[in-house]
């Protein structure tokens, strides 16, 4: 399970779609989702966002766009993951350096993370990388943008992720 977790070729495809979709979705869900059917393989993700403010990746937005990416996956029969069914976990970072690591270190006392999405504001996703280092948990994060974040010897699971937008495409 871990090694389909870290094939880039999976994260790349869940990426590609939540990234997609992860601006065009206004809707959010309870803090626990289950999606496909019932079986024995899971893999369990755990969203660590801000639920209120002014920041691009809100967990109103980004929560939607995962469930429409395992949509996605499953719809496009990558046989990897056909067995399996994805819990999603979200926990709010305020954008907080205690918040943010917190929620972390409680998905992953309670087993309830395979891989992180977020925290994406820096003073969060700091701590946060390097414990998932530790760990052994990817982390995915459309914020990070801090050159820091590049040193892989700190930040090994970290995958930084920006969507390139047109220039006359605006921020609403």
């Amino acid at each position: 399970m871990e090694s389909l977790l870290r094939s880039p070729a999976v994260v790349a495809a869940l990426l590609v779609v939540l990234l997609y979709f992860g601006r065009h979705t206004t809707s959010m869900a309870p803090q626990t989702y289950c999606y496909t059917e019932e079986s024995g393989k899971v893999i369990k993700a755990g969203i660590i966002l801000p639920y209120h403010g002014h920041h691009k990746w809100l967990m109103p937005l980004v929560h939607p766009a995962i469930a429409i990416a395992w949509e996605e996956v499953i719809a496009r029969n990558f046989k990897h993951l056909q067995d399996y069914r994805v819990e999603i976990r979200t926990a709010d970072s305020q954008c907080s350096e205690t918040i943010g690591p917190l929620a972390a270190i409680n998905m992953y006392i309670n087993r309830s993370a395979h891989v992180f999405f977020g925290p994406a504001c820096d003073y969060s996703v700091a701590p946060v990388a390097r414990f998932a280092s530790s760990w052994g948990i990817p982390l995915l994060s459309a914020g990070a943008l801090v050159t820091a974040f590049k040193y892989k010897a700190e930040y090994k699971l970290l995958t930084r992720v920006q969507v390139s937008v047109p220039r006359n495409v605006t921020n609403s």
